[in-house]
């Protein structure tokens, strides 16, 4: 990433845009955990060569050398993988698999690395993961996002460590070798325009999306293609808890459709759907729950493609911008905070045609509603809360757009969207402590 101090207010809105914008296939906490454990087996096998690509090709036999996988993970990160579906599995879910079938990824696929894994090497991975002692520890205190894995095959180890983001490798090493340390000015760069980001305000982000940058259409035009066909797959089978599939002729009312097209969407993508997501701020669910509001009221209003973009574009990045004066990863839904507030303002904004009052008011409209909504985990229900968001979502936008906010007295608004926002990082903050009986809970359904 660029240095923030020399960056004009668009070229580090476009640098932030491109970072936290991405594309993952499943769960990208599982994908987090693939990544390490494949990290470190090849490391054991000496097998990394420059820009940790492996040398060789991983055959069976050396799969079958493994004694033992250790996993370090921090807390949010276990609660999000601890039971949620992954991709070539037919349905298998957790920690465990993903770890296993991580070791026949390819690296180079980043949060993609189920996307290279064959059905029978998925059969090997699940026979892998019953004969494989493999332990979980979760620590407080870590990094918003922390995995570690430590291989050991005979005399032999190997050890990766993923940190900050869910694909930042920051170390990968051997018993007798080092592949890759990351730097420390790397990491407080980004921190730098982490904070030059949050210093903006949401005018900033409306301006931008006045004239989108190409690059930036290009990415969110392949946002908005993902997203519909993770829809489309849950709506033509009960994938995961099946919540679009079975809400499916309850109305065509726009408000309807969305809750059910953003929930179909989450069913597939909670099972373990092969196709991919758009990833916001670290989630593949906000990503559908920024998109496919706006998606599904832009096709109702004949869908103007330009507005449709820059309304989507707006809705990543008031996501962003939520997530940086929080975390990434809470003990909130995403969906019920930063991803619901991001998608109210850019429905607003397709709405509205992009009057900026009604994108703040939108905002406040949400931010005063279901925010508290607890995140317990990915899983097969996420898909209730994504209709319960969407549903959330559009009635903050219609009310906006009819000239209703509650007054900034109320609750934990601000007088500006901008306190509003940082008054639910507090408040998300704050709530942290309640994330130890949640993982607590789900701790106790491993054993």
């Amino acid at each position: 990433m660029r240095e923030c101090k020399k960056l004009k207010t668009r070229s580090l809105i476009t640098e932030i845009f491109e970072k936290e914008v991405k594309t993952a296939m499943g769960c990208t906490e599982i994908a987090t955990v693939g990544l390490v454990s494949l990290l470190a087996f090849n490391a054991a096998l000496d097998n990394l060569g420059k820009d940790l690509k492996p040398v060789g090709k991983i055959e069976l036999k050396d799969v079958n050398r493994i004694n033992s996988i250790f996993l370090t993970i921090d807390p949010y990160l276990f609660k999000n993988a601890a039971d949620v579906g992954i991709p070539h599995t037919n349905g298998g879910r957790g920690i465990r698999l993903a770890a296993t079938l991580g070791l026949f990824g390819d690296p180079d696929r980043g949060l993609q690395i189920f996307d290279s894994v064959s059905e029978k090497r998925s059969r090997v991975a699940r026979e892998l993961e019953k004969s494989v002692r493999i332990k979980i520890k979760s620590k407080w205190g870590r990094p918003d996002v922390y995995a570690e894995a430590k291989i050991k095959m005979g005399g032999a180890w190997g050890r990766a460590i993923v940190q900050h983001e869910h694909d930042k490798v920051v170390l990968v090493e051997s018993d007798n070798r080092r592949f890759f340390k990351g730097r420390a000015s790397e990491r407080k760069g980004i921190e730098e325009c982490k904070r030059a980001f949050r210093d903006l305000t949401v005018d900033d982000l409306v301006d931008y999306v006045a004239e989108l940058p190409d690059e930036i259409k290009i990415i969110v035009r392949n946002g908005i293609k993902l997203v519909r066909k993770l829809s489309e797959e849950g709506l033509k089978k009960p994938l995961g808890m099946g919540v679009g599939y079975a809400l499916r002729n309850s109305g065509a009312d726009t408000k309807n459709l969305i809750k059910v097209r953003t929930a179909s969407a989450i069913d597939a993508r909670m099972f373990g759907s092969p196709n991919s997501s758009i990833v916001v701020a670290g989630s593949g669910n906000h990503g559908i729950t920024t998109t496919m509001p706006i998606y599904v009221y832009a096709e109702k209003d004949r869908v103007n493609e330009d507005l449709l973009f820059r309304s989507v574009a707006l809705s990543y990045l008031v996501t962003i911008y939520t997530s940086y004066h929080s975390s990434y990863l809470c003990v909130i839904c995403g969906l019920g905070s930063k991803a619901g507030a991001g998608s109210s303002a850019g429905l607003a904004y397709y709405m509205s045609r992009g009057d900026r009052k009604v994108v703040k008011r939108a905002i406040q409209n949400f931010i005063a509603n279901i925010p508290g909504m607890i995140c317990d985990g990915g899983k097969y229900s996420c898909a209730l809360k994504g209709a319960t968001a969407g549903d959330a979502i559009y009635q903050s936008a219609l009310l906006a757009l009819k000239n209703k906010e509650p007054p900034h007295k109320n609750g934990i608004l601000g007088k500006t969207v901008e306190e509003s926002i940082m008054n639910l990082g507090k408040v998300v903050i704050g709530m942290q402590p309640l994330n130890k009986i949640i993982v607590r809970m789900l701790f106790n359904k491993q054993a």
